[in-house]
């Protein structure tokens, strides 16, 4: 079996399981948009660029390490991003 390079790991979209995580221009998204799931990423969550290894461990993990540099209400904290649920993005702010 091949070795995958780790920039093109395969991740599988954890909302409909089926499709694999795309990266587009303004997000990661699931390749199976187009039958209706609506699951993305947008590359800036509250103020701040992620790299696309936050982006990756949070879409694979369900929760991103601790990322500085958040912006709430104006303020700058600290935080981990994890998926809810309903598979929004959400911030643990610490």
């Amino acid at each position: 079996q091949k070795k995958e390079n780790t920039s093109e790991k395969i991740i599988h979209c954890p909302k409909c399981q089926q499709g694999t995580i795309l990266k587009g221009k303004t997000a990661y998204g699931c390749s199976e948009y187009k039958k209706g799931c609506h699951f993305k990423v947008q590359l800036e969550q509250f103020g701040k660029k992620l790299t696309e290894n936050q982006i990756l461990t949070l879409i694979s993990k369900k929760q991103s390490p601790l990322i500085k540099g958040f912006t709430v209400n104006g303020e700058k904290v600290d935080g981990k991003l994890s998926i809810n649920e309903v598979f929004e993005i959400i911030l643990n702010a610490n």
